[in-house]
């Protein structure tokens, strides 16, 4: 073969490679659909959906088929258009939301206090659903199952950690491996996942749905692409707001993938804890519509006393009394459920709050250091105490006051029988009682029992 004839050879095989070179994208491009405005293809795939560890499902292989994912979460300002368009809730929707004239503003903010009907007649209207919970766990994990979006390790720069949502699209940090944005750290998302709840604590009407994602970022198990907890169809909180998907192949077939056996669910394999509800419906008061004579007392708190709100759910009185005792005192939040600490903690820490402790006590124990306060509050908490642990639980208290400290005991007499015998116990753990501020009206349910070390 002459010279000529390889240079004509090599030349063909160079052209050959280089059309494959410029041909092969766009062969590629063909593949992959073009996303509808404002949406992120997700390719579909076979993952690992779940972690098995606690507030989390088993571990599954799910396999979906592709779809598309809105790249952020729809906003105020989008959904006040629909409610403007086609008149839904018109009248509801504002005492919800408030004017609905959208600003700018409106527009870059996640919509919140909706419900799961709310937002599926949204999502219906711009032809599109609610995700399922593996589509969202997909397009948040990706195919390489990661913990968060961006990967294993927690990044809290990654997220929005105010205690409040914060406009979409600020932590590009935090994107999917799909480049979903804010999957995780502004708001908790709706899933079209239904499921039968095996807990009688859960407070719901109507059926209830998987929640995905977390707010409060500051909580990194929240924020997790496994987490998962559970709300009524009817919840609404300022921490709840959704995104939408749409199928990209006919049928719709990633709502025909998920198994009704998954959806009977225990307990443990979600947050619905009573401490998780009180968060949903969470918001920050300085002010507290508080028994009159309970105020009155809460005043002769002294600046540097320390002091306790057992019972403390996520932290109205501990709020309070913090800003009672001032800098140089402290305030502890005392709670059977780690939810709430953990709550109240991640306030503390948004706020620059320093003077609040956690404590996880018992059911029958306080767990306060002995001799270490000047009043303990029971706060609604008195009557949560089943019988047997009612001595011990009040001699533990009688153990964590100093000399001449209070227990301030405030409920509700009607509730259990047990209130109207409160000052019984507390005398026989050794308190001596002090109703002076035990001024009951004729309108009035609660009791107030001051028992003095």
């Amino acid at each position: 073969m002459s010279k000529t004839d390889k240079n004509k050879i090599t030349a063909i095989i160079l052209s050959f490679f280089a059309c494959l070179f410029f041909l092969f994208p766009s062969v590629m491009a063909a593949d992959k659909p073009t996303p509808p405005k404002g949406m992120v293809y997700i390719p579909g795939g076979s993952f690992t959906m779940g972690s098995g560890e606690k507030y989390e499902r088993a571990k599954k292989k799910v396999k979906l088929s592709p779809y598309f994912m809105d790249k952020y979460p729809v906003t105020r300002g989008e959904y006040i258009d629909f409610v403007n368009k086609t008149g839904y809730k018109k009248k509801e929707m504002e005492g919800y939301l408030g004017k609905l004239t959208p600003s700018k503003t409106d527009y870059l903010m996640p919509i919140t206090n909706i419900n799961y009907e709310e937002a599926k007649a949204y999502a219906q209207w711009r032809g599109k659903r609610l995700p399922t919970e593996a589509e969202w766990e997909f397009a948040c994990r990706g195919t390489d199952g990661r913990i968060y979006p961006w990967g294993n390790t927690w990044n809290s720069n990654n997220v929005n950690i105010a205690r409040k949502p914060c406009p979409i699209g600020k932590k590009p940090g935090g994107a999917s491996p799909f480049g979903v944005m804010d999957m995780v750290g502004n708001v908790f998302h709706w899933t079209e996942t239904s499921c039968m709840v095996d807990d009688n604590r859960v407070e719901r009407q109507g059926d209830a749905r998987i929640i995905k994602a977390g707010a409060w970022a500051h909580i990194p198990r929240w924020n997790k692409g496994t987490y998962r907890s559970v709300g009524a169809e009817s919840l609404r909180t300022p921490f709840l707001g959704f995104r939408c998907v749409q199928s990209a192949t006919m049928g719709d077939p990633n709502l025909k993938t998920e198994d009704p056996a998954d959806l009977i669910v225990e307990k443990e394999n979600f947050e619905s804890t009573e401490g998780m509800r009180q968060v949903f419906s969470y918001e920050l008061k300085t002010e507290r519509n508080l028994h009159k004579n309970m105020n009155v007392y809460i005043k002769t708190i002294k600046k540097g006393e320390v002091v306790s709100d057992v019972g403390s759910g996520i932290g109205y009185l501990t709020f309070i009394l913090a800003n009672q005792v001032g800098n140089t005192g402290t305030a502890y939040a005392v709670d059977i459920d780690q939810t709430v600490l953990d709550f109240i903690d991640a306030v503390d820490r948004a706020e620059g709050i320093t003077n609040i402790k956690t404590v996880h006590n018992l059911p029958n124990d306080v767990k306060l250091p002995a001799n270490s306060q000047d009043r303990i509050f029971l706060f609604g908490t008195y009557h949560c105490l089943q019988p047997e642990d009612i001595t011990p639980f009040l001699n533990s208290c009688y153990k964590a006051l100093k000399k001449g400290g209070h227990l301030v005991m405030i409920d509700y007499p009607d509730d259990f029988h047990q209130v109207r015998e409160a000052h019984k116990y507390m005398e026989k753990a050794g308190f001596k009682l002090d109703w002076q501020y035990n001024k009951m009206e004729k309108d009035d349910r609660h009791v107030m029992v001051i028992g003095i070390k």
